[in-house]
């Protein structure tokens, strides 16, 4: 009988070990998860903070934009000063007193801007 005791106890501690094992992995899993989710919301904040605080100059200077504003290689450049990083199919047009600006800014976000004149 004292036998049997024994190896029930050793059963259940090895299902403890097994069960707690496989809860710890599942819980390392989801917190690596929501690691990599909160990085990457932070780095499209960071983009959306750049976004805004370069529509600002934009719109402060929008009667000479046309001559401010100049696009090579993936680059935006204001007043001969680097301005955006990793742009694409950067487009400016002006029509009925209105300018509209559109690109890829760093393969993650569609920007449009529309300014009055």
């Amino acid at each position: 009988m004292n036998q049997n005791k024994k190896s029930f106890i050793i059963f259940e501690l090895l299902l403890v070990v097994v069960i707690s094992s496989i809860i710890i992995i599942n819980t390392f899993i989801s917190i690596k998860d929501i690691y990599l989710f909160s990085l990457n919301s932070q780095k499209i904040a960071i983009y959306k903070i750049d976004l805004l605080s370069s529509k600002l100059i934009i719109k402060r200077n929008i009667y000479k934009i046309k001559k401010l504003l100049k696009y090579q290689d993936k680059k935006l450049y204001f007043n001969n000063s680097l301005f955006l990083e990793n742009v694409k199919n950067f487009i400016i047009e002006e029509k009925n007193n209105f300018i509209t600006i559109k690109f890829l800014y760093k393969n993650h976000l569609y920007v449009k801007w529309v300014f009055k004149l």
